[in-house]
C-alpha cells in the first residue's frame, strides 16, 4: 500500500511517500521543498505548486497509480504567527491534490497538530525532538528534520486510516493512543458528499 503524508510548513514543506508492502521495514521517499530558494508571497506559492505537481505525478508514475490515502497536517488554530501564509499554503496544497489525484484520494485526511504528536509519542504536547525520537523508536525511521518526522507520521496515519476502511477490527491491534487518534479523524475530511450528508 502506498500512502502520502504532508507537513505543510511554510518554511520547510515536507512530503513523505510510504510503501507499506514490506511492513517490517516500509520504504519511504522524501520530498522537501527548498523554500529558501524561491522568494516569498505568490511567487513562492507558484513554485510550491509546480514542485508538488512534479513530485506527486512522478511518484504516481513510478508506482503505477495514485496512493491509497493522503494525510496532511491541519492548522495550528492557536498560533498567531504567519496564519495567513499557512492558510495560503494549505489551499495551494489542496488544489494540487485535487488536480493530481482522483476522488476520494484527492481529499486528504486533515490531522490536527496535537493529534499528530499524540499518535507519534503518546502525548499531544510533545516537542519536535520528541516526535523525531518517537518516529525512530516506533518505526525505525531516522528523520533528518522535524518536518520530515511529521510527514512520516502523517503517512503512517494515512496507511492506518486506509487499513481501517478495508480490514475490520484493524484498530484493535494498535496502541491505545493511536487508536484514539484514528477514531477522532474524519477520513477525506473535506470530501463534498460527506459535508452535504452532515448538513
Amino acid at each position: 500500500m502506498i500512502t502520502i503524508g504532508i507537513d505543510q510548513s511554510y518554511s520547510a514543506l515536507a512530503v513523505v511517500l510510504l510503501d507499506t508492502w514490506q511492513p517490517a521495514r516500509p520504504n519511504a521517499e522524501v520530498g522537501a521543498f527548498p523554500s529558501h530558494k524561491h522568494g516569498t508571497g505568490v511567487d513562492r506559492l507558484l513554485r510550491v505548486e509546480e514542485w508538488l505537481v512534479s513530485l506527486l505525478t512522478s511518484w504516481t508514475s513510478a508506482n503505477a497509480g495514485p496512493p491509497a490515502h493522503v494525510a496532511m497536517e491541519g492548522y495550528s488554530r492557536g498560533s498567531r504567527q504567519r496564519r495567513e501564509e499557512a492558510g495560503e499554503l494549505g489551499g495551494t496544497i489542496k488544489r494540487v491534490l485535487r488536480a493530481v489525484y482522483p476522488a476520494p484520494v484527492c481529499y486528504p485526511t486533515v490531522v490536527p497538530p496535537s493529534s499528530l504528536k499524540l499518535f507519534a509519542t503518546g502525548s499531544g504536547r510533545a516537542t519536535k525532538h520528541q516526535v523525531i525520537d518517537a518516529v525512530f523508536d516506533t518505526w525505525s525511521y531516522k528523520a533528518r528534520t522535524d518536518d520530515i518526522a511529521d510527514a512520516y507520521t502523517l503517512a503512517v496515519i494515512a496507511a492506518r486510516t486506509a487499513s481501517l476502511a478495508t480490514i475490520p477490527g484493524a484498530v484493535r491491534v494498535l496502541p491505545d493512543h493511536q487508536a484514539r487518534v484514528l477514531s477522532s479523524l474524519t477520513p477525506h475530511t473535506e470530501q463534498p458528499q460527506r459535508n452535504s450528508q452532515a448538513a
